[in-house]
């Protein structure tokens, strides 16, 4: 049976639109090249308000540019994708919606808006039109994540311990990647205080060392500093196995208590597997996924719009809050 194959647009050209890589490249970092490795998607073209980047984005991947937003519309791809500066999502998001060639789903890359409320309003909006929006958390889609989730909830690993997040660039841009996947496996937090803000990328978008309390155990979240180098490491104990995930989560090991052969009655922990995480497959997977929505095989993605907002919500909050002051949720 021959698959059919369904249409994408990109709003927007710059780097995880078309930029970071290459038709050639082994590694997959952009939407643009995870639809062309897909038989069952076609790339019809790009609309950026510089057409000079589409144009280039458009012969790089052998498909179309277009002059105006209407021109994509009026080609009725089946998804679209927004990859625009995030100042100007709730801007194309409306216009979409608006739009009398409505797509099948909308992607867009995170967050949502710039702004809680604004995001909130715009998911109602395709919710009352019943157009699905997901949002580019793609790491959920990562098998190892998947399974500390699943693992966790059902009481295989025990209680969680304690935890610990080093990044950079931003708690909004970068950090809501760690905190999205934080609210996947362990859930919400119960409180929450913030001791230090960074801006060591963004003006408007601080870098901040804080303690996320839970029912069991505390998540640290430690400021690097962009200036220096770039870090995104997430390092979460439980009672029964260490996850740590490194060189941008593209890499975990594992680690098990085991007894140690030097002292009788005693544990440590030895790592037991050291492999690469599903990083270079999250951008294929989420088209995968797309595709799957629109033969009917799934009704939902797990990077929905309702788990976005509840990382933009924890996201806004922490970057709101006073230093040192403790924060109910």
């Amino acid at each position: 049976m021959i698959s059919k194959v369904f249409k994408f647009s990109i709003i927007g050209a710059g780097n995880i639109a078309s930029e970071y890589d290459s038709p050639s490249d082994e590694n997959v970092l952009t939407h643009a090249h995870a639809i062309t490795k897909l038989e069952n998607a076609k790339l019809q073209g790009f609309f950026d308000i510089n057409f000079n980047k589409a144009k280039s984005a458009a012969k790089k991947w052998r498909s179309k540019a277009y002059k105006n937003i209407n021109q994509l519309f009026g080609e009725l791809p089946d998804v679209i994708i927004v990859s625009v500066p995030n100042s100007h999502h709730y801007e194309i998001l409306e216009l979409i919606i608006n739009s009398k060639f409505l797509p099948k789903l909308v992607i867009c890359e995170k967050p949502l808006t710039n702004n809680y409320l604004l995001s909130i309003k715009i998911q109602k909006k395709y919710q009352e039109k019943n157009i699905p929006l997901w949002i580019n958390y793609q790491r959920r889609l990562d098998k190892n994540f998947q399974y500390l989730s699943d693992k966790f909830k059902a009481g295989e690993l025990g209680s969680f311990l304690s935890g610990n997040i080093i990044y950079t660039k931003g708690l909004k841009h970068n950090g809501s990647h760690a905190i999205d996947l934080i609210l996947f496996i362990l859930g919400k937090p119960k409180k929450s205080i913030v001791v230090d803000k960074r801006y060591d990328f963004f003006n408007n978008d601080p870098t901040l060392t804080a303690i996320l309390f839970f029912d069991e155990g505390n998540l640290h979240l430690q400021a690097g500093n962009e200036r220096n180098y770039s870090i995104f490491e997430i390092d979460l104990l439980f009672q029964k196995i260490r996850y740590k995930f490194f060189y941008s989560a593209s890499k975990v090991s594992v680690e098990e208590p085991l007894i140690d052969p030097n002292f009788e009655n005693y544990k440590e922990l030895f790592n037991t597997s050291t492999r690469d995480t599903e990083f270079f497959d999250c951008m294929i997977k989420i088209i995968k996924e797309a595709i799957s929505f629109l033969n009917g095989e799934i009704q939902d993605s797990l990077c929905n719009s309702l788990s976005a907002l509840d990382t933009q919500y924890l996201c806004e909050t922490l970057s709101e809050q006073k230093l040192n002051e403790v924060y109910e949720y």
